[in-house]
């Protein structure tokens, strides 16, 4: 069940059988001419939506703009990027949101590889949650 189409009801009830919640995750970037810049997004998204279908899990809304840090391209090439900083307020902010609507079990399905830029700031933004 996706989160955007649940009436309060149906929230309710999610949070009462302590529905786990996925939210894509992914970057607008730049992944060669043969792929589209969607990618990281198009792989989180599906893989959430199976296994939202299979568990009774909410599907929160896809969040498809992320730090690139300019991997391997640029803007010019279709990178959407920002710096790390700019988006952490965002996440923390959702983070409580989903918190303070009941959820305990928040998962984020991270389409983008590395270390640096997006997963990064996720577990800050995350940990600065949980504290």
């Amino acid at each position: 069940m996706e989160l955007i189409r649940m009436r309060p009801e149906a929230l309710r009830g999610a949070v009462k059988r302590r529905a786990p919640v996925l939210i894509p995750f992914g970057a607008t970037e730049y992944h060669a001419e043969h792929l589209p810049l969607g990618t990281d997004t198009l792989i989180a998204e599906g893989l959430c939506r199976r296994v939202a279908k299979r568990a009774g899990a909410v599907l929160a809304p896809l969040i498809p703009y992320a730090p690139t840090m300019h991997w391997a391209g640029g803007s010019r090439d279709g990178d959407v990027d920002f710096p790390p900083d700019a988006l952490s307020p965002y996440l923390e902010a959702m983070f409580q949101s989903l918190i303070n609507m009941g959820f305990r079990r928040i998962y984020v399905v991270c389409g983008h590889q590395g270390r640096d830029g997006m997963p990064a700031t996720l577990a800050r933004a995350a940990l600065h949650r949980v504290q």
